[in-house]
């Protein structure tokens, strides 16, 4: 296979506001520009009923236990609340077995 990887992730963040928004896009751009192709990038607004569509955050907010942003890759929460840093984020994607360069 030439050393590419056929790994596919999800990051999907949680908040509530414009600028959770903003700062998960620009999440999702820098993980892109490292892994391209092979990280998908989902926002969800806590507030809006697109949240049902991933019932792991929905359960946590009716919880009320999850101060924002919540942080998942694939299925599994990485982030309660506080900052998000994307060198974390790219460690965890490249031991899941994403090569950077890849599929850009």
């Amino acid at each position: 296979m030439d050393g590419v990887s056929t790994n596919s992730v999800t990051v999907r963040i949680v908040g509530s506001s414009d600028a959770f928004a903003k700062t998960a896009y620009l999440v999702f751009e820098r993980l892109r520009s490292v892994f391209g192709a092979q990280v998908c990038g989902k926002y969800y607004n806590a507030g809006e009923p697109s949240l049902t569509e991933f019932p792991p955050a929905l359960a946590l907010i009716r919880l009320g236990a999850a101060p924002l942003p919540l942080v998942f890759v694939d299925n599994d929460l990485v982030v309660i609340g506080g900052k998000i840093s994307v060198p974390d984020l790219r460690q965890r994607l490249t031991a899941l077995g994403l090569k950077p360069g890849v599929n850009r």
